[in-house]
């Protein structure tokens, strides 16, 4: 078991269980990773909404943190999107997953990726996967005690707000689509190099495989930054939209054959994404989620009575009611250790058998 520590727990952690396997993922979603996804959602929600489906039939909704698990039960998760219908009815009729999107920024790629095939397969009726890849130009470590850093903000006595953070910056270029380091007082705080979007789309009946290419998936990648080119995203997202209508007229069929769906099914889909705002938008989250590894440092090494690390109890009692501290490279909990916050991050790894149980920032 790895237990990393925290001051701060700003929102709710998002959990996936694979018994199979004897994996845990724990993710606390920074602004940079959440961003992507909402600006999707905000696309995805009208285009569903105005399709002429019958309302009083079913309803389709676009989620964000929606949980689903398989039928045997040995796998749950939360994606960060998903679009599913659902019953308005008496019928029994189980909700059916059309569309999973997720975001990894500070997480284990390969990780993500056995995640989402997991999710496929617990949900086969899914016609449309979305992949969002932010990628650190290296990952994020706080600053260590005694650098520069450490030495300018212990004299503060608050937390600088976000706005003085930003004043502070050494480099900054006023360009909407500059993502360049987010560097305060020698240290970076955020420096994301690569945007990258990757889309499956179900074709027949076979479900969706992301690691491979097969006849029952058509895939394609793009690139919104450092350079947008994302015109066959745009049209594989189109055919995935179309899918989503038709999976809407089968629910609907289900619940009452005698439905007319005609309008619905000739209804075509106009998807026309604004990828430079998406683009400007992950821009400010990155500085959103410097500012955000900024208030998690500071407040593990400047709030409290600190301690160094050779104060900490490592006799291996843990207790939930205890004193968290700063983690040197994201915004992990677990259980903590009896003692007060300290000055360095420490994380404990503990193996029963081995396999790990993995914590990421998202």
């Amino acid at each position: 078991m790895q237990v990393m520590e925290t001051n701060i727990l700003a929102k709710k952690p998002r959990l996936t269980h694979i018994a199979s396997e004897g994996i845990l993922i724990v993710e606390l979603p920074r602004s940079a990773h959440e961003v992507p996804l909402s600006e999707l959602r905000g696309a995805f929600a009208p285009i569903i909404e105005q399709m002429p489906y019958d309302n009083t039939l079913i309803h389709p909704s676009v989620e964000m943190n929606l949980s689903l698990k398989s039928s045997s039960g040995d796998f749950n998760a939360t994606p960060d999107l998903s679009i599913h219908l659902a019953r308005l009815s008496r019928r029994r009729l189980k909700p059916e997953f059309v569309c999973i999107g997720e975001c990894v920024f500070s997480q284990d790629q390969d990780t993500l990726l056995l995640k989402l095939q997991l999710e496929v397969d617990a949900h086969s009726e899914v016609v449309m996967v979305v992949m969002i890849v932010l990628t650190e130009a290296r990952p994020y470590h706080s600053p260590e005690e005694d650098s520069t850093a450490w030495h300018i903000f212990r004299r503060h006595s608050e937390c600088p707000s976000f706005e003085e953070f930003l004043d502070m910056v050494e480099i900054m270029d006023e360009d909407s689509t500059w993502l360049g380091p987010v560097k305060v007082a020698g240290h970076t705080w955020c420096l994301i190099s690569n945007v990258n979007y990757h889309v499956w789309v179900k074709v027949g009946e076979k479900k969706i495989n992301i690691n491979m290419v097969s006849s029952g998936t058509v895939a394609a990648h793009g690139t919104l930054f450092p350079e947008i080119d994302m015109d066959t995203v745009d049209v594989v997202i189109h055919q995935g939209l179309l899918k989503i209508r038709d999976a809407m007229i089968q629910f609907n069929k289900r619940l009452d054959p005698q439905a007319d769906t005609s309008l619905l099914e000739v209804t075509d889909v106009l998807w026309d994404f604004n990828w430079s705002r998406c683009q400007a938008r992950i821009v400010n989250a990155a500085k959103c989620t410097a500012h955000e590894h900024f208030e998690d440092w500071y407040s593990g090494c400047f709030r409290g009575t600190k301690h160094s690390i050779e104060d900490v109890d490592t006799s291996g009692n843990f207790d939930t009611s205890a004193a968290t501290s700063q983690s040197s490279d994201s915004s992990q909990t677990s259980l903590s250790p009896k003692a007060p916050p300290l000055t360095r991050a420490r994380s404990r790894v503990m193996n029963r058998d081995g396999s790990p149980i993995f914590l990421s920032l998202g």
